[in-house]
């Protein structure tokens, strides 16, 4: 999920994972990789580590202007908020968790989660 948010005025760059694959690419090591599958997070999963009503906050967050989510990220340390971020969030720690299992399956050796 590399969308452009330079709409917001953050310094975020989502171009740096299309890098991080580069870099991988020109050092042979891509070809090397298998793929797994991305998965989102289920809200099982979410509410492991997060409380019912921050999981609720952070999906609200879909549906806010520019103005609220920017109001939201104020009340942060240094956490940026866009419309897909929850999805996103969501995206990266299901396909974490979908790359621990399969290392803990012992289907792959070790693994590289390159997220968001």
């Amino acid at each position: 999920m590399a969308e452009p948010l330079s709409a917001l005025r953050f310094p975020e760059c989502p171009a740096r994972l299309v890098a991080v694959r580069e870099k991988l690419e020109g050092y042979g090591l891509l070809q090397r990789c298998l793929p797994v599958p991305a998965r989102e997070a289920s809200a099982e999963e979410l509410l492991l580590v997060h409380s019912p009503e921050y999981v609720e906050l952070m999906k609200s967050t879909q549906k806010m202007t520019e103005e609220e989510l920017r109001a939201l990220s104020d009340t942060y340390d240094s956490v940026y908020l866009h419309p897909l971020s929850f999805a996103a969030s969501c995206l990266a720690a299901g396909s974490v968790l979908q790359l621990v299992d399969k290392v803990m399956r012992r289907e792959v050796r070790n693994g590289l989660a390159v997220v968001r």
